[in-house]
């Protein structure tokens, strides 16, 4: 008779109790024995580590159960760390060679308070230490690294409830068990294939976050170790408890694009994962389900395909796969990998292989981009198996068809102070005392709401703490953080003997800057050093390297530090030309709309204003005389949209052009909300005019027409599946909480036509709406001062207001003298007395009717941006952009809503679907709810008033 295998169930206890039950269930009935840390350990005192080690390594494979909580942290163990005991024992068995089937729980899926780690702070309230608050924010971080290192396996799955996951848990072992993995070691590979040196290169590579202008006195970079200084980045998306979810959540799709703005993290985030996965072949090369991670920079693999596409022996066409192993086997071959073509091919087609591919955005053109983007769309059919991962800036992102789109989130507050705290603790390692002084400085420096708003992004939040250490003060504007920075950086290289002053450093940068985003075939951020000889002088460019880090070398190539510098430099140069000679240069060839542009104009901005505000004032009357007075409506709203970013960026300085036509084309552009004329627009023009227009004060804003009547009478609520498709409100997406279809009356009352927007939020809270009683008579009074993001959200006066409870939504309506629409009144604007299925009608959702998760925009849109949305009296938005709170508590139709006890928080209704979520919450008669007090980045609400005499 065969053995029957052995399963190790680990996890933490307490909480898991009931997944721990249903993990053993699944095992008895996949024909394993469980083996669990109960089973031998009956006195429920822990044993030591090496006991619970022998036991894992007793079994045949593993699986591991991960949520919310860290768990125990065995004493005892090597190199006094602290690893979780599940963590140590699913490293032990990594190195025993058994499979570890990982199962980790969905951000999505409810979960209890009570089994996060942070409940142990909320329970302890009233005796919490700062030691405990210290322990949890440590097992809180150490539980993402551990959650990081299971991605690296390579075989994870997420579950939602006890029977989900035993349903995945058997058939897990049930695949296993056929081809149970052997303990011994594979064969060695001939020495040739051996990834060893490649894998320690990546590992040293990605070990490091270098701080240029930290030390300055020592001409080098300060280096952090990654691990010590990184802090985990959120997309754009919500559970199901309004928390922003960890962009490593988006490693579970094979082909994943992750889209971030200039310093948002993306690279950080590839060479973070890059180090946790080579570092973990390194320490179990046996393992075989461990991920093969191979890091490609875009502007590398581009310049490659240019200088090799004319000789022989290349693929036969630009965006032929293959190049993926043309360019690896010369970077093999230049680096001393010892790694062949056959190697590389081999990985590439495994389904143990990921490859990281980093800067889309830093293709040199638009006709690169897009042969790099059919290279990788044809990569994926090539090597099916295999995942990809693209990192790109939003504008340089057109799409790519197969690929799954994370757009990385700002920083949350908390992440920031994390940040800091790792900083501090990182500038003063053996000093507690003054990395806690330090902190409270940064943390008082950091108040001001420019400043926190800059420090949303990782780069610039990074900036901000170097120019903080060196200078003690922060400026406001961000192209006066970045003259900072470099002024520290170029400094560092006079205390050298026979170097050229840091004015004339940094003039000689911006000339090799601006002679890179003009260069011939289109921008560059990598170029031979006999080029750059060409521009400064040779010795200048291999000394600047050591002196002060702005440009750093690759080979026989070189590239600025990090590509924000190339950008604000060339900005730089460009402002020390003569007025005719800076219009001439960004105004011909189109140069001033291209993405690769965008950064560099903007901070233009920044730099012309410190020559005075007509310089701005010249620049935007020259792109105005451009534009003409005849202008298509495409072009009109592509300038507003530039015109209005760069307004935007010196907000903090209260600049307004005083060009009268830049507020004639802003009226102009105001065809963008019609649906006719917005379908000949791109969308991406369109968002950027349109948040020109909240910017100087959209005059679409707070006019009496924008109430909109609906005739009151009865109609047919709800919708059912359950019936035949002939009877009313038949509807085969329709959730049971939408049934059953019931006759309901609303008396005339007057919608309007946007939900509210921040712009006219931001007048209740500055009239101190917040601290007013009288308003707050439906509860919350006292608890929030502000809505959530509220520094943010300003930014975008036109989108609509979210992060606000249900108590902030009818506290603004009994200010404005107005109040939340009934759940009826509300289906009755949205489906009208026929009962179409969408505002609009019953055509299906598709991206010009609605902001949904298809359409990838992965945030909240200035209202009425959809204007083929609207409903037939002209109400925008009540599909997508944000879920919009109603009045009514929420009920099963037919029940009366349960009465508030005061014991928890009641449950209100939301209605209208949001942009994350897909098209099926876009009908009209769908139904969300949520509990009163709670906020999230996709909550907002909408006005109703009666009918006035």
């Amino acid at each position: 008779m065969a053995k029957i295998p052995t399963v190790f169930i680990s996890s933490t206890s307490e909480d898991l109790k009931p997944y721990r039950e249903a993990a053993k269930e699944a095992a008895i009935s996949a024909r394993f024995h469980p083996e669990m840390m109960e089973y031998f350990v009956a006195s429920g005192k822990h044993p030591p580590y090496r006991a619970c080690m022998e036991n894992v390594a007793a079994a045949d494979v593993l699986v591991a159960i991960v949520a919310y909580r860290y768990g125990w942290i065995p004493p005892d163990q090597p190199g006094a760390g602290s690893k979780s005991i599940t963590w140590l024992e699913c490293e032990e068995a990594v190195q025993q060679g058994q499979e570890v089937l990982a199962f980790v729980v969905d951000p999505g899926a409810p979960w209890p308070e009570a089994d996060r780690e942070e409940h142990r702070i909320t329970a302890n309230i009233r005796t919490a230490t700062p030691e405990l608050l210290a322990q949890v924010q440590r097992d809180i971080e150490n539980l993402s690294k551990f959650k990081t290192w299971l991605n690296s396996l390579g075989i994870r799955t997420t579950f939602a409830n006890p029977q989900d996951l035993r349903t995945k848990v058997e058939s897990a072992l049930r695949e296993w068990r056929p081809k149970p993995r052997p303990k011994r070691p594979p064969r060695p590979r001939p020495a040739q294939s051996d990834p060893t040196v490649y894998l320690k290169s990546l590992r040293e590579q990605t070990a490091w976050i270098d701080i240029r202008g930290l030390q300055v006195g020592a001409g080098k970079a300060y280096r952090f170790p990654i691990e010590e200084l990184y802090i985990p980045l959120t997309m754009q998306s919500r559970d199901r408890q309004g928390a922003a979810v960890e962009l490593e959540e988006a490693l579970s799709h094979h082909r994943l694009v992750i889209v971030g703005d200039p310093g948002a993290g993306k690279t950080t985030f590839l060479r973070h994962i890059a180090h946790v996965w080579s570092s973990g072949l390194l320490d179990a090369p046996a393992h075989a389900s461990l991920l093969f991670p191979i890091f490609i920079r875009i502007s590398d693999l581009a310049e490659h395909i240019r200088n090799c596409k004319d000789k022989p022996g290349r693929p036969t066409t630009q965006a032929a796969p293959s190049w993926l192993l043309h360019f690896l086997t010369a970077q093999s071959e230049e680096l001393n990998w010892g790694l062949d073509e056959a190697f590389f091919r081999e990985k590439l087609k495994s389904d143990s292989c990921i490859v990281l591919l980093d800067g889309l955005d830093e293709a040199p053109n638009q006709q690169e981009r897009d042969a790099i983007v059919r290279l990788f769309e044809a990569a994926i059919q090539a090597y099916a198996a295999c995942r990809f991962v693209v990192s790109t800036r939003p504008l340089a992102f057109t799409g790519l068809a197969g690929f799954h789109t994370a757009q990385i989130e700002p920083l949350e507050p908390s992440a920031i102070e994390k940040f800091l705290e790792h900083w501090c603790r990182g500038l003063f390692p053996q000093d507690a005392v003054g990395a806690g002084r330090h902190l409270d400085e940064l943390r008082e420096a950091l108040q001001r709401a420019e400043i926190r708003r800059m420090a949303r992004n990782p780069v610039m939040l990074t900036a901000l703490a170097v120019v903080h250490w060196n200078e003690r003060h922060l400026p406001e504007q961000r192209a006066d953080l970045y003259e900072s920075i470099l002024v520290w950086l170029a400094r560092a290289r006079e205390t050298r003997p026979g170097r050229v002053s840091a004015e004339r450093c940094l003039e000689l940068l911006q000339a090799l800057a601006l002679a890179m985003q003009t260069h011939p075939k289109g921008r560059q951020v990598q170029v031979e050093k006999g080029w750059a000889a060409a521009v400064v002088p040779l010795a200048f460019v291999e000394q600047e390297e050591v002196d002060s880090g702005i440009i750093v070398s690759r080979g026989s190539e070189v590239r600025f530090w990090h590509l924000t510098f190339q950008e604000y430099l060339a900005a730089r140069a460009i402002a020390g030309l003569p007025d005719t000679a800076q219009y001439e240069l960004l105004l011909t060839g189109g140069r001033l709309y291209r993405p690769e542009w965008r950064e560099v104009v903007l901070l233009l901005a920044g730099v012309l204003i410190r020559q005075g505000r007509g310089k701005v004032d010249g620049l935007f009357s020259a792109v105005l005389d451009r534009l003409g007075v005849s202008s298509a409506l495409a072009d009109q709203a592509r300038c507003a949209g530039l015109l209005g970013a760069m307004v935007r960026d010196l907000t903090p300085l209260g600049y307004q052009p005083a060009d009268p036509r830049y507020r004639e084309v802003l009226d102009a552009v105001l065809g963008i909300f019609d649906a006719k004329k917005a379908a000949a627009i791109d969308f991406g023009i369109r968002l950027e005019a349109a948040e020109a227009l909240g910017q100087a004060g959209d005059p679409r804003l707070g006019r009496e027409e924008n109430w909109i009547t609906i005739e009151g009478g009865t109609f047919r609520m709800g919708a059912q599946k359950s019936k035949h498709p002939k009877q009313p409100n038949y509807d085969p997406e329709a959730y049971d909480s939408e049934a059953p279809v019931h006759e309901a009356s609303v008396k005339t009352f007057q919608i309007a036509k946007y939900p509210v927007t921040v712009a006219e939020y931001q007048r209740f809270v500055e009239s101190e709406g917040y601290l007013d009683e009288r308003w707050w008579i439906a509860g919350g009074f006292g608890k929030t001062y502000e809505p959530g993001r509220w520094q943010e959200q300003i930014a975008h006066p036109s989108w609509p207001v979210t992060d606000v409870s249900s108590y902030e939504a009818s506290a603004y309506c009994a200010w404005a003298k107005v109040r939340l629409a009934t759940e009826a009144e509300w289906e009755r604007a949205a489906r009208g007395s026929c009962g179409r299925k969408y505002p609009w009608g019953d055509a299906k959702p598709d991206v010009t009717r609605a902001n949904f998760a298809e359409g990838q925009v992965g945030h909240a849109t200035p209202v009425g941006l959809y204007p083929a949305g609207d409903t037939p009296e002209g109400i925008q938005d009540l599909a997508g952009n944000v879920y919009e709170w109603v009045a009514d508590a929420y009920a099963p139709y037919g029940e009366p809503a349960e009465e508030n006890t005061g014991e928890s928080e009641p449950v209100r209704v939301l209605r209208g679907g949001c942009w994350y979520y897909d098209s099926r919450n876009l009908r009209g008669s769908y139904r969300n709810w949520d509990e009163a007090g709670l906020r999230s980045s996709s909550f907002g609400f909408r006005c109703v008033r009666d009918m006035r005499p």
